[in-house]
């Protein structure tokens, strides 16, 4: 399913004034534009790729698709899909502040028993 979402706005991109006219073929001539001058400095076998993983990855971010769903879209398992994100800058593991600073006082806690003994 994302994969045809994306395919069919690099389509749009593609040809704009099909079914979208005024500020939403604006918005697709813009998405085109920015796309072919991304594209340019790219190696382009690996551009299309590398779109999705950014894709994939504000969605896993996001919380809307799991990391199955993103390492199937992308056709690897999914330590290859956290690899590939993590590559990319995405976060493979967002804790939320409150469960980071328990984790953090737990290690505390157990340092200070370890350089007790």
């Amino acid at each position: 399913m994302i994969k045809a979402y994306f395919d069919a706005a690099m389509a749009r991109a593609q040809y704009p004034n099909s079914r979208a006219s005024g500020q939403a073929g604006q918005r697709w001539r813009s998405v085109a534009g920015i796309w072919w001058i991304l594209a340019a400095r790219e190696e382009p076998e690996g551009f299309p790729r590398k779109v999705m993983i950014y894709t994939l990855g504000h969605l896993y971010g996001q919380g809307k698709i799991s990391s199955g769903l993103g390492a199937q879209v992308l056709g690897c398992d999914r330590r290859e899909f956290y690899r590939l994100l993590s590559a990319e800058g995405f976060a493979i593991v967002d804790y939320p502040a409150e469960e980071l600073e328990l984790e953090a006082q737990t290690s505390r806690e157990i340092a200070a028993r370890v350089t007790n003994r």
